[in-house]
């Protein structure tokens, strides 16, 4: 039924139509005895014929007056060809206009069918036997059957192919979303990866800066020692390949992509074990203060303050030649203060490196805040605050 709703098609079908109901009907009317009769009604039937050719290849809306008018100009035709012949061609011109109107041209016109209407049941009155009130009612019913069953049909067919094009739309509608859904989980899925790839270059600077400094301060150290203090440089050495195993270890942590909970389930010890990859070297000296109430919070909070430390150790010793830390954790009644203060150089321009940024994107993944100032006695101090998360109590 697609075809129906095909502007070509359905001028197409129509004119195949007319045409063969035209030459039937002409047949018909060359029977008529008159020849004036004759030439009214062919007059007619080509004035029928011309108009709605016109009407359906240049006047596309119904609500146009251009096409109510031309419109009207055929049932008034028609009805006149109604009346003067009998004729089973004439009844499918009838019935062509109602599809024109009714399943056609979009929004009902019900001035159009109303005149319609009128115009078939005048035109019909000759078929009316009047001789008796029950053959006139009866001839009337007949006649407006024949009219109100394509009606009924055409309405109903109308009503069809309406849900038909709405479930079509609908369609339409939902693969355009599909096809949205689809660039935007695409979308998704590059920002997932790319923030994956970020996630892996922090956890690498993260878990491999602080060691491979270690590392090095720990061989330098052998290298001074190795002359005067042999037995204690072989230590060292020792160490240092220890270290590096944890390295590895750590390397691979990260390349399978565990959780970033790492090594902070029990903060204090996580925090001595750092400290313990520096003091080999003897140069770098910890002051650690820990509230005992931060080893029950959630261990999200836990790394976070474990990572502050290890990446604000890392950047003293790197960058400001630190030799004493002073790290204290306390707890309040809604956050966390964590305060890594050194006796290195101060420097007043901070370049936001990595891991700084890795720091300052942590704690505000939390909801809370960190600034870089200058230590109470000289040095370089990092300061972050981080709120608590509310516990329920029992009742």
């Amino acid at each position: 039924m697609d075809f129906l709703l095909s502007l070509e098609k359905r001028n197409y079908i129509f004119k195949i139509i007319t045409a063969i109901i035209t030459v039937l009907s002409v047949m018909r009317i060359l029977k008529i005895d008159s020849p004036l009769k004759v030439g009214v009604l062919i007059g007619l039937l080509f004035l029928f014929t011309v108009n709605n050719y016109c009407r359906r290849n240049f006047l596309k809306k119904n609500r146009n007056i251009c096409f109510s008018l031309s419109y009207g100009l055929s049932v008034l035709v028609l009805g006149c060809l109604n009346y003067e012949i009998l004729f089973t061609g004439i009844y499918i011109f009838n019935i062509i206009l109602l599809i024109e109107i009714i399943i056609f041209n979009g929004k009902l016109n019900k001035r159009l069918i109303v005149f319609y209407f009128v115009a078939y049941m005048v035109s019909f009155t000759a078929l009316v036997d009047f001789s008796t009130l029950k053959s006139a009612y009866s001839d009337f019913i007949e006649i407006f059957l024949n009219l109100f069953m394509p009606c009924l049909v055409l309405f109903l067919f109308r009503s069809v192919m309406g849900e038909k094009l709405k479930y079509e739309k609908l369609n339409e509608e939902l693969e355009e979303a599909n096809m949205t859904l689809k660039t935007y989980a695409d979308k998704i899925e590059e920002l997932t990866k790319a923030k994956e790839r970020n996630r892996i270059a922090q956890e690498l600077h993260d878990s491999m800066g602080h060691s491979l400094m270690a590392l090095n301060m720990s061989l330098e150290y052998a290298e001074n020692v190795i002359t005067t203090k042999p037995e204690k440089a072989m230590e060292v050495i020792h160490k240092t390949r220890d270290m590096t195993k944890d390295c590895v270890n750590d390397l691979r942590r990260v390349v399978s992509l565990l959780k970033d909970t790492t090594h902070t389930e029990q903060l204090r010890q996580a925090i001595n074990e750092l400290f313990h990859n520096f003091k080999e070297s003897s140069s770098v000296r910890f002051r650690l203060n820990v509230d005992d109430s931060i080893e029950g919070e959630p261990p999200d909070i836990k790394s976070c303050i474990y990572k502050i430390i290890r990446e604000a150790i890392t950047n003293g010793i790197k960058h400001g030649r630190a030799t004493l830390f002073t790290i204290n954790i306390l707890g309040k009644a809604d956050a966390i203060s964590l305060r890594v203060e050194n006796n290195g150089a101060v420097n007043e321009n901070i370049i936001k490196s990595d891991g700084i940024a890795g720091m300052e994107e942590r704690v505000k993944l939390l909801g809370g805040g960190i600034q870089f100032t200058s230590a109470r006695e000289g040095g370089f101090a990092v300061e972050a605050v981080i709120p608590r998360l509310e516990k329920e109590g029992l009742l």
